[in-house]
């Protein structure tokens, strides 16, 4: 499953690329309401691209997957990690977006704490009580994998709008 949904993240990242340089340019330019829409756009567009990947890989996850193994055990597991990662598509682009708007702003930092805080406190812990402790195994880890990418991306998008109260 992870094999086929990394095409989902794929878009992502290109976008993000581009918008370190968009937003930092902008920054540049003390042009914050182009920030703004930037980020909006850049958000949206991101989103635009990952969730028809997201959406073709989930409508064909036996046949894809079964490219890779007959084994039912990995096939089942596979299609879990299929499902979550079109679930986490908001989250993911709203993270990964929201962190090269802020390494475009100058403050790789925050994305850095957040994602510290999100891996050890949120997805290490929380994967382990639900993944192990209630039982709840691979899909108790991908639920705790969603809450970590929640977390940051709502994080980082409510420091970015303060951010953006006191420049605009």
């Amino acid at each position: 499953g992870e094999v086929l949904t990394q095409f989902n993240y794929m878009p992502n990242f290109g976008v993000a690329t581009a918008t370190v340089m968009l937003v930092a340019h902008a920054v540049g330019q003390a042009d914050f309401q182009t920030v703004r829409k930037l980020t909006k756009q850049t958000y949206w567009l991101s989103l635009g691209l990952m969730l028809p990947v997201a959406l073709l890989i989930f409508a064909l996850d036996q046949p894809l997957t079964h490219l890779y193994t007959k084994d039912s055990s990995a096939v089942t597991a596979s299609l879990s990690v299929i499902l979550f990662s079109l679930l986490g598509v908001p989250m993911t682009a709203g993270t990964v977006i929201y962190t090269a708007v802020w390494q475009g702003l100058g403050n790789a930092k925050l994305p850095f704490y957040a994602t510290t805080v999100g891996m050890w406190l949120i997805r290490i812990v929380a994967g382990y009580f639900l993944g192990v402790t209630l039982g709840l195994g691979l899909s108790g880890v991908w639920s705790a994998t969603l809450l970590d990418n929640g977390f940051r991306w709502i994080f980082l998008q409510i420091i970015y709008q303060r951010k953006m109260r006191k420049i605009t």
